[in-house]
Formats: structure tokens, sequence, C-alpha cells
């Protein structure tokens, strides 16, 4: 994703009244039920302003893929638990090695632009909600992750020549 994209995603959130803002939701909710399903579901383990957050972030996320002109396919089930897996084995698999912080979360991001932009958008829009549990940081890393790399993975830019494999 272009980084003038995300940046343009980030002026024009930062500028929505609270009717855009539902609209935009109902609009991401239907595009991608899925993924807004299981960001739903997270209500009980994040306060809300976190929570907010998360759904705010996926929204963005919409919004800058759209200005990109790649659209994003129906997030599947199936899809969406298999990028879940991955990034838990990669944040555990570094746990492993030392303490988790931003830096190293990068590191095993997809598109470790991507997050680190979002992530440090994420927290100065938190302000002083931002939990100071360095684990509930890392939470909220995987989960920006995660929501980055399921939409990544179901891009599609209509664009390119063929998104179907081609027969050689």
């Amino acid at each position: 994703m272009h980084n003038d994209a995300l940046e343009s995603a980030i002026r024009e959130l930062k500028l929505t009244s609270e009717a855009q803002w539902t609209q935009m939701l109902g609009e991401v909710m239907d595009e991608q039920p899925h993924l807004m399903s299981f960001i739903m579901n997270l209500a009980d383990d994040f306060s809300e302003e976190v929570h907010e957050q998360l759904m705010r972030a996926t929204v963005l996320l919409s919004i800058a893929f759209k200005k990109t002109g790649i659209q994003i396919e129906l997030i599947t089930p199936a899809g969406l638990d298999k990028v879940l897996e991955e990034k838990v084995e990669a944040y555990e698999s570094l746990a492993e090695g030392e303490d988790l912080n931003p830096e190293l979360l990068s590191e095993v991001a997809n598109s470790p632009l991507v997050f680190e932009r979002v992530r440090q958008w994420f927290v100065a829009e938190l302000g002083e909600y931002m939990p100071l549990l360095e684990e509930s940081q890392n939470n909220i890393g995987l989960l920006v992750d995660v929501i980055i790399s399921s939409m990544e993975e179901f891009a599609v830019d209509p664009n390119s020549k063929s998104n179907t494999p081609t027969d050689a």
C-alpha cells in the first residue's frame, strides 16, 4: 500500500463527522462481515476506547486500500483463521528470544512500514487511553498486524494483468 494513500485516509478519518463515521463503519461491516465480527467479539478483551480504535483502524485501512484502487475480496473465516494463526506463531517465536517491543513487532509484520504507521496513529489517537501494560500493547500490535495482513491476503489489484494463475 502506498504511504500517501494511508496518510490521506488518516486525514479523511480525522475530518469525519459522527454520521459519516457510522456510515463508513456500516460499509466496512457489509464488505467484511467476518473480519468485523472478529473485531466486534474482542469488545470484552479491551477497553471501549481501544476496541473502537481497532474498528477505526479497520475502516482506515479499508479507505487506504480504496484510495490505491486495490479492492479487498471477502475475507473468509478460514482465511482470517490462517492469518491469525500465522501471526500468533510469529509473535510467540519472537517472544521466546526476548521481550517484545514495537520495533520487534514491526520485524514480523508483512508490511512493516504500514504496520508502524498504523501503530503510531493508533497510539496518538488513544493518547491517555492507551494501555500501559506492555502485554496489552503487544496484543493490540498483534491485532493491527492481523487486520493489515488479512486485508493484504485478500487484496485484488484490478490493474494487474491476471489475478489467477496462468497456464504455462
